[in-house]
């Protein structure tokens, strides 16, 4: 018989009473993609990252309040050379922009979730308030976001959203090209769709 992810480990359900539960999970991802998107006095670009295998076996604990959703070790390690850019030349400065010799993985730690409507009856939620950490060439920043969808199926627990992030806030220089005729801007939006499935 199949759990149902995180009816378990995200509940109680009814009514979201006042609760302290402590519980832990392994799950692994796949079927995800994470999007980085940006422009440039030029174009705009994309840099894609499908393959997320090297996720599996994490550990996750959550600890419940209310309606709020607190997670410990929820890490998805992105490999930097794993994205790909719109062109060869693009895939490589990206890499190189983001010191990806150095630190071979971008990690994206989600903190919590505030789910707005009884999880037992609505499995399928938007505009879920979330917090999250982010980690790009050794350096970390934390970031609230508002979930696009939250969706429950089965044993698997898919969200999806995005999120505006500063190269400099990370001490990274935005990119340019063609002894700087060509400029990125410094803002970049990371887009992702995650689905977690639990053992």
């Amino acid at each position: 018989m199949k759990r149902i992810i995180f009816l378990y480990f995200l509940l109680p359900t009814i009514g979201f009473t006042q609760t302290n539960n402590d519980l832990r999970d392994i799950c692994f991802i796949e079927n995800s993609e994470v999007i980085l998107l940006g422009n440039s006095n030029v174009t705009d670009y994309s840099c894609k990252l499908y393959d997320l295998s090297n996720n599996s076996h994490i550990s996750i604990k959550s600890e419940v309040y209310g309606h709020t959703i607190k997670l410990e070790n929820a890490v998805i390690s992105l490999k930097s050379s794993g994205f790909e850019c719109d062109n060869k030349i693009m895939t490589k400065d990206f890499y190189k922009t983001i010191k990806g010799a150095q630190y071979p993985e971008i990690k994206v730690e989600f903190l919590q979730f505030t789910l707005v409507q009884d999880i037992a009856k609505h499995q399928i939620q938007k505009d879920i308030p979330a917090k999250l950490l982010i980690q790009l060439a050794g350096k970390t920043n934390q970031y609230s976001t508002l979930l696009k969808s939250f969706s429950i199926h089965s044993n698997q627990l898919t969200m999806s959203g995005s999120i505006e992030v500063l190269m400099t806030d990370f001490d990274i220089d935005p990119p340019t090209a063609l002894f700087g005729a060509v400029k990125t801007d410094d803002e970049i939006q990371i887009d992702f769709n995650i689905t977690f499935t639990f053992k």
